[in-house]
């Protein structure tokens, strides 16, 4: 349904050949909870890739905000409802459902105009840096995770897109901050 705002929310991999698009308006899975989808180019025509990624809540709008890695094989989903997930596909090039890995931290409100709560993953130790959009570091922590979020004062910080950077012995992981006023 044109209401539902698909596309309201669109990302597009390196080469161009996997794009995710939201409706975060759709009312899939209650009263505007979201979703997302995601296309593959094969062989001339643009496939589905996956299943539809829903909103769990009656007004999430989760697909508000949407971000696709370099190859395609991860989507980082956001939602109005202070939610944040990122899901990876467990084979690259089939249709099976995007599941969520266990090692990505969860960042709520997001956006927010102050106060960013990180939750990061297990025990283990952690790096993460914050910068903006020229590239300037604003932000960063290193240590041994513990099971309480980290709390980010953004309220010096103007309005805008600010980027998340976190890397363990496990991986690299990259998510957006969006500030406002």
């Amino acid at each position: 349904s044109p209401l539902d705002q698909f596309g309201i929310a669109v990302s597009i991999n390196s080469n161009g050949s996997i794009v995710a698009s939201s409706s975060m308006k759709s009312d899939v899975n209650g009263e505007k909870s979201g979703q997302v989808r995601i296309f593959q180019y094969v062989n001339g025509s643009w496939e589905q890739k996956g299943q539809d990624i829903v909103g769990t809540t009656t007004f999430e709008k989760f697909g508000y905000s949407i971000s696709l890695n370099e190859d395609g094989s991860r989507i980082g989903c956001g939602s109005l409802r202070h939610r944040a997930k990122v899901y990876a596909f467990s084979n690259n090039t089939s249709t099976s459902a995007a599941s969520s890995p266990s090692n990505t931290p969860s960042i709520y409100p997001n956006p927010s105009n102050d106060i960013f709560h990180i939750h990061l993953p297990q025990k283990e130790v952690g790096y993460l840096n914050i910068f903006n959009v020229h590239g300037k570091l604003l932000y960063t922590w290193s240590g041994f995770t513990q099971n309480k979020p980290l709390q980010i004062n953004a309220s010096s910080w103007n309005s805008g897109i600010y980027f998340l950077n976190y890397r363990t012995t496990r991986g690299f992981y990259t998510a957006k901050l969006l500030k406002t006023k």
